[in-house]
């Protein structure tokens, strides 16, 4: 029955949780204080009278003192006598069996459930969450969260209760079970309990999700707290061993080898963890400190060169590595070993030839190996490899490639992308005694948790605290304006320039509008108003377009339509572009224009549009070109442009122009939103939007519109004409949010273009030189008649106004027949060109 599911009666904690209530913490710690200071002043006046009945009453008070001590020391290490797993006690239940989850539960929880109700009772959910909005951890959660849990309470209470027949407190234990285990708790506790209770106390969770708290946030900051208390436990049990050995245990220093000149350039990473305590979590790299306790542990050539970007998180992996040894949780040869960062810029600097820097580098080595306990760790491993000693570059190759050869000598070396391919990568024998392992960013909860673990430290430094909502802030804003510099070191360096801003404001508590200003700052893309104005924008996108763009109404409106799916999240393109398009039609009806419009409307300027003739981009070279090579020792054009300048519309102009594998390589960027460069660095497009252009099918367009085909078969009709004449595949077409055409402009639509020139130009020179313009029918008539024709379109409209209309004012202007305040009427007769 149901009490065989939860009978708290029986629960192991009660006993102290009963007797509590009856004797207090603060009673408790003042007797123990009394009794145990008044046990050692009669000790020590039965030292110094030497009085029998005193030394006796002495010791009496001094024993009393000392159970008192251990009565509350002991009074929460209970067990459960049955010696049954949470983890089996939870398999059990799946398989229908009863168990009384009230044995799992901790002082904390079943003092929780107590106080909600009487003991033969089943609680009430909303009187059991009621109860841990009153306890410390609790209000730690609702603060991170931005939530005064004094004020969740009175609202809570306010809220009309659902029908609460204990099938909700049942399925809120069950559930509070699969948090204990996920968390490798022992016991259910009161924050396994507070993460059910937001999934099934239905009033809690309108409330989180009225608070904009998705579930997902919610247990995250459960969890963070949970790692903040297991620490500050886990500090307060100084008799754990890696508690009692944080120093140097004395004559670990005779463990190994003799080695006087690595010490004096050398840092012992194994020691710096122990130092700073075991307890510091390694988050996300669990695959990778893996791989290279299996690449140390085994026979012959055991060296591993991490490659990545500095930033990224090649050092981190080293710690949680030297943590595992000292934990004795590594490979059983590793546990022994210790960590050395050799410093050999410092150890070979002032040596002046190469017999002098090999000799540095072979004793080095040899006091490394001879030590038989060390894992030698070096840093920019590249800087010491190069084509020749005069030319001041440095080159230990020959010195070094015997040892990392030998299966006695233990290497971790540290690189770029960059430098491994420049350098490494051409000494082939260099290179195979690696094992190579690359390092990538960690992804963005992985971030956010690491961001949380250093927070505190930037808190108590700075004065200053911060909501999670601000944490997560700035993982997204770095994310998403911030490519030039890896996760996590982006991250990290956003959240000190914000803790030393708000510092230096006098501001107690960062908001999200402070690291929003930041970035804009830094970036100088108007972070906080894109957030604001965004859906603005979306809602209105084709009347802002159409105030640069006349006509092309069904192209305007499938752009606006893809661009609303796209960011609505209907389209699951969360990692991919903004939205990416395929602009077809004939040459000068607005493709370009209309995506200069775009960035415009939506980045904010016309120059966040860059912009790649992928003509040129037709050679069989042409996508090394793009990404960059080493071999040539360029950096890719296109990799470049979006790694300097993320947040833009990316124009890829005539683009069935272009080389095949170039193709292939922005299919990629389209299904994935991403694409690695020559030098094996990341580079993200998740933060543009691409359009691509071509002018391919225009013929067939003009046909079809003399047809009268609407722009369903029109679209249709075209994309199968390009596929039968092989211009593009079909899954390259497939992975473009809208493929859009444009048709060929009527003579009433070119002369409202000519007449938005105009009055463009006047506009401008109003502002700048009191000058406005004029120009009646006729002259718009010629305009029309010397700038468009049905193959070029409004192409040289432009070029056109330019010739007849701006140079003619500069005249006028520099010869004084202008002046601030006139007029400018243009005529058909001064038009003759």
């Amino acid at each position: 029955g149901m009490n065989n599911i939860f009978n708290l009666s029986e629960a192991p904690a009660l006993s102290a949780v009963l007797i509590r209530k009856i004797w207090p913490r603060s009673i408790h710690s003042m007797a123990i204080w009394i009794v145990g200071g008044a046990g050692i002043f009669f000790l020590i006046l039965a030292v110094i009278i030497g009085e029998i009945f005193v030394s006796f009453f002495a010791w009496s008070l001094a024993t009393f003192g000392v159970l008192l001590f251990f009565y509350g020391f002991i009074q929460h290490g209970f067990s459960y006598s049955g010696r049954i797993k949470l983890s089996e006690a939870i398999m059990r239940i799946k398989k229908g069996e009863d168990i009384n989850l009230a044995l799992f539960f901790d002082f904390y929880a079943t003092r929780a459930v107590l106080n909600s109700g009487p003991l033969r009772n089943i609680p009430s959910i909303y009187s059991l969450t009621d109860q841990l909005l009153k306890e410390k951890r609790m209000k730690w959660v609702c603060m991170r969260l931005g939530l005064d849990a004094n004020q969740v309470r009175k609202d809570l209470s306010a809220m009309p209760f659902v029908s609460d027949a204990g099938d909700l407190f049942f399925r809120t234990i069950k559930l509070a079970a699969h948090h204990a285990e996920h968390r490798n708790h022992k016991f259910i506790g009161i924050l396994d309990l507070f993460s059910a209770l937001a999934v099934e106390n239905p009033n809690f969770k309108k409330y989180l999700f009225e608070h904009g708290i998705e579930p997902k946030d919610f247990d995250l900051i459960v969890h963070w707290q949970d790692h903040v208390q297991h620490i500050v436990d886990h500090r307060r049990r100084f008799w754990l061993r890696e508690n009692l050995f944080r120093g140097e245990p004395i004559g670990k220093g005779w463990s190994g080898g003799f080695t006087p000149l690595l010490d004096a350039y050398s840092t012992d990473i194994t020691q710096a963890v122990q130092t700073r305590g075991l307890n510091t979590r390694i988050i996300g790299r669990k695959k990778e400190i893996e791989t290279i306790e299996q690449v140390l542990a085994k026979a012959g050539q055991n060296n591993v060169l991490l490659v990545g970007e500095a930033g990224v998180g090649r050092e981190t992996i080293l710690y949680g590595f030297a943590k595992r040894m000292l934990e004795g949780k590594s490979i059983e040869q590793l546990n022994r070993q210790k960590l050395i960062q050799l410093d050999l810029s410092s150890a070979i600097a002032g040596l002046k030839t190469i017999g002098e820097i090999d000799g540095r580098v072979k004793q080095l080595f040899s006091e490394a190996i001879h030590a038989s306990n060390i894992i030698l760790i070096i840093q920019n491993f590249h800087h010491f490899f190069g084509q020749s000693f005069a030319d001041g570059v440095i080159d230990i190759s020959r010195a070094i490639v015997p040892f990392i050869k030998s299966s006695h000598m233990q290497l971790i070396a540290i690189t770029t992308h960059e430098g491994y391919h420049e350098k490494i990568e051409k000494l082939g024998e260099l290179k195979d005694a690696f094992h190579v392992l690359e390092v990538q960013e960690p992804d963005i909860m992985s971030v956010r948790q690491i961001l949380m673990d250093s927070i505190m430290q930037f808190e108590y430094k700075y004065k200053i605290f911060f909501p999670y909502a601000s944490i997560k802030a700035i993982v997204d804003f770095s994310d998403r304006y911030i490519q030039n510099v890896p996760f996590p070191e982006k991250a990290v360096d956003l959240l000190e320039e914000v803790s030393v801003l708000a510092s230096r404001n006098k501001k107690n508590i960062v908001t999200v509008d402070d690291v929003a200003a930041i970035v804009s700052s830094r970036t100088q893309v108007p972070v906080g108003s894109v957030q604001e104005e965004e859906k603005e924008k979306l809602l209105h996108l084709e009347d802002l377009i159409h105030q640069r763009i006349i006509d092309q109404e069904e192209a305007v409106s499938a752009i606006a339509n893809a661009m609303r799916r796209a960011r609505a999240g209907i389209s699951n393109t969360s990692k991919r572009p903004i939205g990416s398009f395929l602009f077809l039609g004939p040459t000068g009806v607005g493709k370009t224009e209309t995506a200069k419009a775009l960035a415009h409307v939506y980045f904010g300027s016309d120059t966040r549009m860059v912009r790649f003739d992928m003509s040129e981009y037709n050679a069989p070279d042409s996508e090394q070109r793009l990404i960059g090579s080493p071999a040539t020792r360029e950096e890719g054009t296109l990799t470049t442009a979006v790694r300097e300048n993320p947040f833009c519309l990316l124009l890829l102009d005539e683009l069935e122009k272009a080389n095949s594998k170039v193709l292939n390589l922005f299919l990629q960027v389209l299904d994935e939103g991403h694409l690695t460069d020559g030098w094996g660095r990341k580079v993200v497009f998740t933060h543009t939007i691409i359009i691509a252009t071509s002018n391919a099918g225009a013929e067939y367009i003009r046909e079809a519109i003399k047809q009268s085909k609407n722009r369903e078969e029109l679209s249709k009709g075209l994309i199968e004409y390009l596929l039968a004449q092989a211009l593009f595949k079909p899954e390259f077409l497939n992975r473009f949010d809208g493929t859009i055409v444009f048709k060929p402009l009527e003579r009433e639509h070119v002369v409202q273009i000519i007449k938005m020139l105009i009055n463009n130009l006047s506009t401008q020179l109003y502002h700048e030189k009191g000058i406005k313009i004029l120009a009646d029918d006729n002259a718009i008539n010629k305009l029309l008649e010397l700038g468009f024709s049905q193959n070029f379109g409004g192409r040289e409209l432009r070029r056109i106004v330019q010739e007849n209309v701006e140079d003619e004012i500069a005249k006028k202007i520099l010869s004084s027949e202008l002046k601030h305040g006139d007029t400018f009427v243009l005529k058909s007769e001064n038009l003759s060109r």
